[in-house]
């Protein structure tokens, strides 16, 4: 029998060695036991057979597939998606965790950057979008959107890469392709709008629509407009009129709806919308009125959205025209609210206020003791993204419709996880009460 000798051998072996061990050193992490264990039989020669056979091409072979195995694993783990990188700064920028930036460095998304005071900070995202943050400043930014806590930020996203949401507190702004400003003082918020479009959403949904060189502030204590950007406001700053009642209260007996016949406003007829030299501009200063009235004459705010319906039906903001039609129709607790509803369902099937219309259309049916069709739409509300007073209002109304089709372990779970969600919410003391009767007992969360 032949003695086994070693199928590799010479300088061959060395130069392997050594490209093998700086593959390994250079990665940060440590080599998998098996890919380890076959790494180095492979590259130290252990590999043995009969010394007439052909080995050195077989042996090259081996060898060349571990460090294809090696550069494989370690270029795998070495580069993570980071999401984001950091363009450009100034002053200190660092993460919650104390870690200070660097510019050029990859910033891993989700990461809340803080900004020193007089600094500043630009992020590129992967998805097409920038992100300039002025200090001092707190900013969450995400692979879609960013949440700003405090300070100032320029916001550049590329049309045509899907939705991207920039949370201001309990306000979001909405956008698919466009550049603007934000800024945050606390839960007082401003928005200028410098190309694009944009909508603005509170806590009741809808809130305004923004065109190229508007500028809106949630009140008078919200951060100025920069005068560099070509942004102006309508008039004095007011606050967002607080959300109309909620639709839905608790299963049973709901009074009618006391509606006065519908007329348009005479003390704003709607001639006096300022003649304008395009047709676009007509639409613009059209939706402006409805929205002016919004504020505080939800009824002459029907009337100039109902026109804008009339005149401009493929309107640039037909879908939020439509949608103040149905916001005007529960302030005014109207009973066509529930038509509205159907309506911009079936014309806006895909719309990003689907949710938020069959959280309100899953109201408007358990007010009239549709229980069933009333949870199928609280469930499509729930399925996703609704402003948190609407989901409120949906978790509560599921519960009361589960207890109100005897499906009282479901009905429990339901009372449970509104109570966890809102244990001080607006239904609290009803969801107790709910919740004891279901069980029978009084109840207990954990």
């Amino acid at each position: 029998m032949e003695k086994p000798t070693r199928l590799v051998d010479g300088s061959a072996v060395d130069l392997l060695d050594a490209q093998g061990a700086a593959l390994v050193r250079g990665s940060d992490e440590p080599l998998p036991d098996a890919l380890k264990g076959r790494v180095w039989s492979g590259l130290s020669g252990r590999l043995e057979r009969p010394a007439r056979r052909r080995g050195r091409p077989i042996a090259a072979l081996v060898a060349a597939a571990a460090l294809a195995a090696i550069a494989l694993w370690v270029g795998t783990r070495a580069a993570p998606s980071a999401g984001g990188r950091m363009l450009e700064m100034r002053g200190v920028v660092r993460t919650d965790d104390g870690r200070r930036l660097s510019p050029d460095a990859p910033v891993e998304v989700p990461a809340r950057l803080h900004v020193s005071r007089g600094g500043s900070a630009q992020v590129a995202l992967d998805r097409g979008a920038d992100i300039r943050i002025e200090g001092p400043a707190v900013v969450r930014i995400e692979a879609n959107g960013a949440e700003v806590e405090s300070g100032r930020a320029l916001h550049r996203v590329t049309p045509g890469r899907g939705r991207f949401v920039v949370r201001l507190g309990e306000y979001e702004v909405l956008v698919r392709g466009t550049q603007f400003w934000t800024g945050r003082t606390g839960d007082a918020v401003s928005v200028c709008l410098l190309e694009g479009r944009v909508e603005i959403r509170g806590q009741a949904g809808f809130a305004r629509a923004l065109s190229p060189g508007d500028a809106w502030r949630s009140s008078d204590r919200a951060p100025a407009i920069p005068r560099d950007l070509a942004c102006r406001l309508p008039g004095p700053a007011v606050a967002v009129a607080p959300p109309a009642p909620p639709v839905a209260a608790i299963v049973g007996p709901f009074p009618a709806a006391q509606v006065a016949p519908h007329t348009a406003s005479p003390a704003a007829p709607l001639a006096q919308a300022p003649a304008t030299a395009s047709p676009l501009a007509a639409e613009n200063e059209l939706y402006r009125l409805a929205e002016s009235r919004a504020q505080g004459d939800p009824r002459g705010a029907l009337d100039a959205f109902m026109e804008y319906r009339e005149r401009f039906p493929s309107g640039a903001l037909a879908q939020e025209a439509d949608l103040s039609i149905l916001e005007m129709r529960l302030r005014l607790r109207s009973p066509q609210a529930r038509h509205e509803a159907e309506q911009f369902l079936r014309q806006w099937p895909a719309s990003e206020h689907a949710r938020e219309v069959h959280a309100i259309r899953g109201a408007l049916l358990q007010r009239a003791g549709d229980c069933s069709g009333a949870l199928d739409d609280f469930d499509r509300a729930l399925a996703g993204r609704i402003s948190p007073a609407r989901r409120e209002e949906a978790l509560y109304g599921r519960a009361g419709c589960l207890a109100a089709a005897g499906r009282s372990t479901d009905a429990a779970a339901a009372y449970r996880t509104y109570l966890t969600a809102h244990p001080s919410g607006r239904y609290a003391a009803a969801a107790w009460e709910g919740l004891r009767n279901v069980l029978g007992v009084a109840p207990a969360i954990d």
